[in-house]
């Protein structure tokens, strides 16, 4: 591994030519499609950063790892649900605030002068915003029940947290590990009106 590793990646997905087609889609009476015209390519940023510390006479290693991926443009769904029909119309869009990052660390080194016996830790934390279109009813629409380009947003965080121990004893072909892993997810999410 390099001690210092700094990464950038861009990844841009265009709409598909269809969907870029002034059309609507009613050969499902209950599900009715629209496309989008202006919608526009989603832009995916990719940052990534790792130092790792050595120590081989000793048999040690130490990182620290940071990621963030944001997505501009991402591509939503707006819904409208007509409860007189039973109908929805949905159309495609841009919708911003798509964003995960997280930090994470590992350390492992011998516990004996023999080194058969062995310590991994492994820690990560990590955030996750999702963000998509509410679905709106028709009255809230219009009476036409036509889409609302004032769609609510649906705005989710999650926070995950990892960490895991390993201990492992190793001499000659034979070895045996124990290993310990704790979890967290907290999830929490709220409409924002535009």
């Amino acid at each position: 591994q390099r001690p210092v590793l700094l990464e950038y990646r861009t990844q841009i997905t265009t709409p598909d030519f269809a969907s870029l087609m002034p059309m609507t889609d009613t050969s499902n009476p209950l599900s009715t499609r629209v496309s989008n015209p202006d919608i526009k390519s989603s832009v995916l940023h990719h940052l990534k950063t790792r130092f790792t510390f050595r120590n081989d006479s000793i048999g040690r290693n130490l990182y620290i790892g940071f990621e963030l991926k944001a997505t501009a443009n991402a591509q939503g769904t707006r819904t409208t649900y007509n409860p007189q029909t039973g109908a929805y119309t949905r159309m495609r869009d841009n919708v911003d605030g798509n964003w995960t990052t997280f930090v994470n660390s590992g350390w492992q080194q011998p516990l004996d002068a023999k080194k058969r016996f062995r310590i991994d830790l492994y820690g990560k934390a990590e955030y996750q915003r999702s963000v998509d279109f509410a679905t709106v009813t028709a009255q809230a629409a219009g009476d036409d029940g036509g889409m609302l380009m004032e769609s609510p947003l649906s705005k989710v965080d999650n926070v995950n947290l990892i960490g895991h121990i390993k201990l492992t004893y190793k001499v000659g072909d034979l070895s045996a590990g124990i290993i310990g892993k704790i979890t967290s997810r907290h999830t929490r999410g709220k409409l924002d009106i535009v």
